[in-house]
This record gives C-alpha cells, structure tokens and sequence, in this order.
C-alpha cells in the first residue's frame, strides 16, 4: 500500500508535465498547420475582401471569426488561431493607401505598414505587392516585392 501513495504523486506529476507539453505546442509544429493556415488565409480573402473593406478592424474582426470557426470545425489548430489573426492584423486591408514596406537591415528582412510608397522608400524599404506583411517580403509571396515604383496597382 506505501508504495501505491509513492507511486501516485509521480502520475500526478508525469500528467501534469504531459498536459502542459500540450500547450506547449506552437504553430507549426504539427504535420499539416501550414496548410491549415494557408487554407484559412485563403477563406479569409474570399469572405473578408481586403480593398473594399470600411475598416481595419472590420477586416480583422471577419478573419478572427473565420479562424475561430476553424478551430471549432477542427480544421484549424488553436494554436494556429494568433497566425491567422496577425496576418490580418499586419495588413493593409481597410487602410486605403496603406503599403506593406520590406526594409533589410544587417540581420533579416522584416515588414512594416507605411501610409504610401514614398515613406516606405524613404526608409530605405521596397513596397511589397502582398496586402499582408506575412507574404510581402517572403521570397516569392505574392509574386515577391515590387521591381519599381512604376506598378503601385500590382496585387
């Protein structure tokens, strides 16, 4: 019986340790999270549009709700849920002339919001052709990064 309460408290912990390993979990980590974000990003321009959209928020608040409705369906994993809502979060959609500005430094490319192309060439960056700072600077997102100022209509 002694060993039986010994024995006990080392099950306690070994769940304990096993459902925190759990949450532990990031996107990306599982087999298939890459499709299920690609895949929700995709329902997200189709249902949410992205020029036509009033506001920012609103845009964001549609993608947020996509996402969520994949998690219930299981076609999204929770932890996938803030990958979803950031690309909607650092995008241009509802921010009429908004561009997303690939600016390199010394360690990586990284991506930010600018009101309009001439801020984002003032700051040493290139316009990006993505509407979403998580494709605009990726080799190959969206067709890559604009060559030239010369096609600010480009998708």
């Amino acid at each position: 019986m002694k060993s039986a309460i010994r024995v006990h408290p080392l099950l306690a912990v070994a769940l304990v340790l096993a459902t925190a390993a759990l949450g532990w979990a990031k996107c990306g980590d599982g087999p298939g999270d890459a499709a299920a974000v690609a895949a929700a990003r995709v329902q997200v321009t189709a249902n949410c549009g992205c020029t036509g959209v009033p506001k920012h928020g609103t845009y964001v608040t549609c993608a947020v709700g996509i996402a969520r409705r994949r998690v219930e369906a299981g076609t999204l994993p929770r932890q996938c849920l803030s990958v979803v809502k950031g690309c909607a979060a650092h995008s241009t959609c509802g921010r009429p002339g908004f561009v997303t500005c690939c600016i390199a430094d010394a360690n990586a490319t990284r991506c930010k919001l600018k009101r309009d192309e001439a801020r984002c060439t003032a700051k040493g960056g290139i316009p990006g052709n993505c509407p979403s700072c998580c494709d605009a600077c990726a080799p190959g997102g969206c067709s890559g990064v604009r060559t030239s100022a010369a096609t600010p209509g480009a998708p």
